[in-house]
């Protein structure tokens, strides 16, 4: 299935994504090079932000909007898949954050960093 579809799935579960983004539970996962390639791809596409925390060890995340119903319209924003990727070490973690900037998510973000580096 892959990261997006997950992402897709649960935009047209709206009452489960409200729940997991209220949990606020992360996933963690072993990246393959096909999961980054679709996170960039995804994140792109949905004009997300990609940052690159740490070029050294390959620690990039992503913060990609998610739409109610997968509309892609911005009033219809709900907050954010976050995934926090270290290339080198092979640990991923994707969680959900009800928030409405991506700096925010980023700063979010900051908090599991010692688990990836």
């Amino acid at each position: 299935m892959g990261i997006k579809g997950i992402i897709e799935l649960l935009e047209e579960e709206i009452e489960e994504l409200d729940a997991v983004m209220t949990a606020g539970a992360e996933l963690q996962f072993e990246p393959t090079a096909g999961d980054l390639k679709q996170v960039e791809d995804f994140c792109s596409e949905r004009g997300g932000m990609k940052k690159e925390i740490d070029s050294f060890r390959g620690i990039r995340f992503f913060a990609i909007p998610v739409f109610e119903g997968g509309t892609m319209e911005q009033i219809d924003h709900l907050g954010f898949v976050c995934v926090l990727i270290n290339i080198t070490k092979g640990k991923g973690f994707l969680w959900l954050a009800k928030l409405r900037s991506d700096r925010s998510a980023l700063q979010e973000a900051t908090f599991l960093l010692s688990k990836v580096m």
